[in-house]
């Protein structure tokens, strides 16, 4: 065995993990630690390099594997090879003599790792983006002394001696190690954490990652920040409020850590949910996720959680074909994130897949049965195809796991349009936390349901939950200005003056959002909607023409929705009735059991086209209770 052959550790990694293994091999120089590194990827190609390195793995001292999101995300690789060449080895090792050494560089689970089982028989050791603290280094000093010492006495009784370390240090290294990219390595970290609980299985199992340097300690600090960011938005009912925290904290961390993949996908992700919700859906807001989330993956190609965040702008857009292609590269590389699968599902769905859509999200439910929003997604497919029953089946299932606002929401909403329980509609929002009653959502389904009840004090109440004057949201039965919903009150108790004045409150809001989101279509839909009431029709048509122009190219159930509450704005039944039958039993607010209830059509009552309408709901309740 050549003199250099006994001191020298091998490093094996994929080779989008060059960077930290870098880090480490700088770390172990320091500390006089040879290891074999393949730092340009100059060594020679073919037969006589696949040799050299099985040569290489069968002399080292230590085998120190790179452990990694990439690693998981390669199935197929050289240094799986080079990972069974060292398992093999190692089986004909003494037990407690420590060879391989498993390092982690990110946050790969051990139970999760795609590794040979030789590697689980080990201590682990936990070296973030290949970082070596001080003291873990000094550890493997001593583990690295301790085996070179007993090979190196080896190696003098069965041939001959080695030469001192100093005399290597000086140059005096043999040919073909120098070809062969022979350098001294610090590898401490890991390597030294590993070996030394191997000898002294008392001590601590994780590395502490006290910060080495000062670029490791920002990168801490931008963990930490990130870490802080998902606790206020992890839960199932965060807020408004929770996710402009959590975009503090992950503007700070990128601040912190420009080269931080893992900060960047969370800023995009939490920019992502706001998009998600409804809360945000601004071209700033949707670029920005772009650009955050293409910034992780340009340090990352396999964040998954920038993905997850640009499929969610990419599903906002229409792009869903997009949307698929990008989730089912995220969901190859992350099988265990429901997120994903529920969120391809979303995709596939709106493709007019739906039987696709409904079998992933059914697996989903198999796979993950203690996860609300599993069932609260099949609830969604349910809900989409009208099959109402169902929706509310999955709904109670999700509850049941965690009563989560959306779903509780979901459920008042369905009681209340598919079985005209208003009762029940209105304990279901009972069993809502006070912090949920707050927010849009909830505002808005609780004064949709006080106007069915034609029960004003009610609307007003919940008008009184939020100083905002826009309720918007993803899952909201009553989007649009909280004054339109206000007036419909005070009409109902004859008030027309005070109508008024919220009906030119709610011109008022929608006009300053037009200012600012011109191409918001629905907004302007609504404009006209609210000049419906306000009995200023010319300016109302002006107001529909372009999006009745487009509902017309692209006839669908959304743009009937806001036609038929125009044209019943100012009273024309005759026009109202086609969009108003497209719409009905298609979506919760408007159903058999709602319209006789609600008072947006009110100025359509008394004429032909509406009772006709009428009498087919009185009679549809009427057989439904035999």
């Amino acid at each position: 065995m050549p003199p250099a052959t006994v001191r020298a550790v091998f490093l094996s990694y994929a080779s989008q993990d060059a960077e930290a293994a870098k880090r480490i091999c700088e770390a172990l120089r320091s500390g006089g630690v040879e290891v074999w590194f393949d730092q340009e990827g100059g060594l020679e190609h073919g037969d006589e390099w696949d040799a050299k390195i099985r040569r290489q793995i069968k002399e080292c001292v230590l085998f120190i594997p790179l452990i990694s999101a990439n690693t998981q995300a390669r199935h197929e690789g050289y240094f799986r090879i080079e990972w069974d060449l060292a398992a093999e080895r190692a089986r004909g090792i003494a037990s407690g003599v420590p060879f391989i050494l498993p390092v982690v560089i990110d946050d790969t689970r051990e139970p999760d790792a795609l590794v040979p089982d030789r590697f689980r028989a080990v201590q682990w050791t936990r070296l973030r983006g290949g970082e070596v603290p001080a003291e873990v280094r000094t550890r493997f000093l001593k583990l690295w002394s301790h085996r070179t010492g007993a090979l190196s006495h080896e190696a003098k009784v069965g041939r001959v001696s080695n030469p001192p370390l100093e005399r290597e240090e000086a140059g005096q290294r043999p040919a073909l190690l120098r070809k062969w990219a022979l350098i001294a390595l610090p590898v401490g970290v890991a390597v030294a954490a590993l070996g030394w609980w191997i000898f002294h299985r008392s001590a601590p199992p994780v590395v502490p990652l006290a910060p080495a340097t000062p670029a490791m300690a920002t990168s801490s600090q931008a963990d930490q920040l990130v870490t802080r960011a998902y606790a206020h938005f992890e839960k199932m009912n965060y807020t408004r409020a929770n996710l402009a925290a959590a975009e503090d904290l992950t503007r700070k961390a990128t601040d912190l850590a420009s080269d931080s993949n893992r900060a960047w996908a969370a800023r995009a992700y939490v920019q992502s949910c706001f998009i998600l919700r409804g809360w945000d859906v601004s071209e700033k807001r949707r670029q920005d996720a772009q650009d955050f989330a293409n910034r992780a993956l340009a340090l990352d190609p396999n964040a998954t959680e920038a993905m997850l965040a640009l499929a969610y702008v990419l599903i906002n857009q229409n792009a869903h074909a997009q949307a698929e292609v990008v989730l089912r590269r995220a969901l190859a590389l992350r099988a265990d994130d429901p997120r994903l699968r529920l969120a391809l599902s979303g995709a596939i769905g709106r493709q007019g897949r739906t039987e696709e859509a409904m079998r992933i999200g059914q697996e989903t439910v198999k796979l993950f049965p203690r996860d609300p929003l599993a069932y609260y997604s099949v609830a969604g497919s349910f809900l989409a195809r009208a099959d109402f029953a169902a929706a509310l089946e999955n709904f109670d299932a999700a509850i049941t796991v965690e009563p989560f606002a959306g779903a509780l929401l979901a459920k008042a909403s369905l009681l209340a349009a598919w079985r005209g329980d208003l009762a029940a509609a209105r304990a279901a929002l009972g069993q809502l936390a006070p912090d949920d009653r707050t927010e849009d959502r909830a505002v808005g389904v609780a004064m949709w349901l006080g106007l069915l009840e034609h029960n004003s004090a009610r609307v007003h109440e919940a008008a009184a939950l939020t100083a905002r004057n826009y309720l918007d949201d993803s899952n909201i039965v009553a989007r649009g200005p909280k004054a339109s919903s206000v007036a419909l009150a005070f009409h109902l108790d004859g008030k027309e003056s005070l109508a008024r004045q919220q009906w030119q409150a709610a011109e008022s809001v929608l006009r300053q959002r037009l200012r600012e989101h011109a191409e918001s279509t629905g907004d302007q839909a609504l404009l006209a909607t609210v000049l419906g009431w306000l009995g200023r029709t010319e300016d109302a048509a002006r107001e529909i023409a372009s999006f009745e122009a487009t509902a017309r190219e692209q006839p669908s159930v959304a743009n009937a929705i806001p036609l038929a509450k125009f044209y019943a704005s100012v009273g024309d039944a005759a026009k109202t009735l086609p969009y108003l039958r497209r719409a009905l039993n298609k979506q919760p607010a408007i159903t058999y059991k709602t319209v006789p209830l609600d008072p947006w059509w009110d100025k359509l009552r008394g004429q032909p086209e509406f009772e006709a309408l009428l009498a087919e709901t009185k009679a549809r309740s009427e057989a439904e209770k035999k």
